[in-house]
Formats: C-alpha cells, sequence, structure tokens
C-alpha cells in the first residue's frame, strides 16, 4: 500500500520499493560472487561453469524471495532480515 507523501516514513509496514534492487543488493552481501556475475553480465562477459551454477542458484533465490517482498507483509529491514535468514 502506498501512502502520501510523507506517511511511509512514519509507517513500519510500507510496501518496498523496487525489490529486485533490494534483494540483488543483499545476495551481492552474503555472495559475494554475484556481483561479479552481474557485473560480467552487463558487460556481455561469458560466465564460467561454476558462475554459471552460482547464477543459476541465486535466480532461484530471487524468484522465491520477490512474492515475499512484493506482498507487501514485511518491511525494508524485516524483508532483509528474512533474506540473511533464509539463506544460511
Amino acid at each position: 500500500m502506498k501512502g502520501s507523501n510523507g506517511v511511509c516514513k512514519l509507517s513500519t509496514k510500507c510496501g518496498i520499493s523496487n525489490c529486485r534492487n533490494v534483494i540483488e543488493e543483499e545476495l551481492m552481501v552474503i555472495f559475494p560472487i554475484y556481483k561479479k556475475i552481474k557485473s560480467k553480465l552487463k558487460r556481455d562477459i561469458v560466465l564460467s561453469s561454476e558462475e554459471q551454477k552460482s547464477h543459476k542458484q541465486i535466480n532461484s533465490y530471487i524468484d522465491i524471495l520477490l512474492p515475499i517482498c512484493e506482498s507487501g507483509k514485511l518491511n525494508k529491514e524485516e524483508f532483509i532480515d528474512h533474506i540473511h535468514n533464509s539463506v544460511k
């Protein structure tokens, strides 16, 4: 749910804008290789087989986490904690 000007700053349950970015940023912290993979993909550099395997696994995490983020049930801090706890 989106609030009017300033309301989301007061509410703890406003939706997270750009869920994919939030997820990807946290996964880059958890999996440093993901940052390297993203950089290579942006420059159209072929991934090694190990990088392809990691990319596939990380995309699976993103597919699982995206609907949870978009549901709006968690605020950003709760969702970031959820990401870290779910990939341990």
